[in-house]
């Protein structure tokens, strides 16, 4: 049978995550710090997602343990989105 399942990633570590602290820090008038900081505490975990924990995520859905799931939209967020 076909799976179709769907990852969700939040705010990944990396130059793009970067490039959006930096303008958020323009436009608000505060330091790149500041705006990560603000950015971070929208996250329960405190931290960003980084790009293998989303790759790990991909791995599992890929692998017979997922054999089961289907229909599913995994949040890759560090808790950003939770319901």
């Amino acid at each position: 049978g076909i799976r179709v399942n769907l990852i969700s990633p939040g705010f990944v570590a990396g130059p793009r995550i970067e490039r959006v602290i930096e303008g958020q820090a323009q436009a608000l008038g505060v330091t790149p710090v500041q705006a990560r900081e603000g950015l971070l505490s929208a996250s329960p975990m405190g931290r960003l997602t980084e790009p293998q924990d989303v790759a790990a995520c991909a791995v599992f859905l890929a692998s017979p343990g997922a054999a089961s799931i289907t229909g599913e939209d995994l949040n890759v967020s560090a808790g950003v989105v939770m319901y």
